[in-house]
Protein backbone atom coordinates (compact mmCIF):
# COMPACT_ATOMS: atom_id res chain seq x y z
CA UNK A 1 0.00 0.00 0.00
CA UNK A 2 1.26 3.51 -0.74
CA UNK A 3 1.04 4.61 2.89
CA UNK A 4 3.46 1.82 3.80
CA UNK A 5 6.21 3.17 1.53
CA UNK A 6 8.93 4.88 3.60
CA UNK A 7 9.06 8.61 2.86
CA UNK A 8 5.74 8.67 0.98
CA UNK A 9 4.67 11.81 2.86
CA UNK A 10 7.71 13.70 1.59
CA UNK A 11 7.23 12.34 -1.91
CA UNK A 12 3.58 13.40 -1.87
CA UNK A 13 4.49 16.91 -0.66
CA UNK A 14 7.13 17.20 -3.38
CA UNK A 15 4.63 16.12 -6.04
CA UNK A 16 2.11 18.78 -4.97
CA UNK A 17 4.85 21.40 -4.69
CA UNK A 18 5.81 20.75 -8.32
CA UNK A 19 2.15 20.91 -9.35
CA UNK A 20 1.95 24.36 -7.75
CA UNK A 21 5.20 25.57 -9.36
CA UNK A 22 3.80 24.85 -12.80
CA UNK A 23 0.00 24.56 -12.60
CA UNK A 24 -1.41 22.66 -15.59
CA UNK A 25 -4.28 25.12 -16.07
CA UNK A 26 -1.80 27.89 -16.89
CA UNK A 27 -0.96 25.99 -20.09
CA UNK A 28 -4.59 25.75 -21.22
CA UNK A 29 -5.33 28.73 -23.46
CA UNK A 30 -9.08 28.46 -22.84
CA UNK A 31 -8.50 28.76 -19.10
CA UNK A 32 -6.19 31.78 -19.48
CA UNK A 33 -8.46 33.65 -21.90
CA UNK A 34 -11.50 33.01 -19.71
CA UNK A 35 -9.95 34.81 -16.74
CA UNK A 36 -9.44 38.50 -16.18
CA UNK A 37 -5.92 39.67 -15.31
CA UNK A 38 -7.12 40.25 -11.75
CA UNK A 39 -8.43 36.68 -11.47
CA UNK A 40 -5.16 35.27 -12.77
CA UNK A 41 -3.25 37.42 -10.28
CA UNK A 42 -5.43 36.14 -7.40
CA UNK A 43 -4.71 32.55 -8.48
CA UNK A 44 -0.98 33.32 -8.64
CA UNK A 45 -1.05 34.86 -5.16
CA UNK A 46 -2.82 31.79 -3.78
CA UNK A 47 -0.21 29.55 -5.35
CA UNK A 48 2.58 31.71 -3.94
CA UNK A 49 1.17 31.25 -0.43
CA UNK A 50 1.05 27.48 -0.90
CA UNK A 51 4.64 27.39 -2.18
CA UNK A 52 5.84 29.52 0.73
CA UNK A 53 4.14 27.14 3.17
CA UNK A 54 5.97 24.16 1.66
CA UNK A 55 9.32 25.98 1.66
CA UNK A 56 8.93 27.13 5.26
CA UNK A 57 8.00 23.58 6.26
CA UNK A 58 11.17 22.32 4.57
CA UNK A 59 13.34 24.92 6.31
CA UNK A 60 13.93 27.33 3.42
Amino acid sequence: RPQDIPGIGQLSALYWFIQHVSPPEFFVKRWRTGKSPQEVERVKQGIQKKLEKYLIGWGF
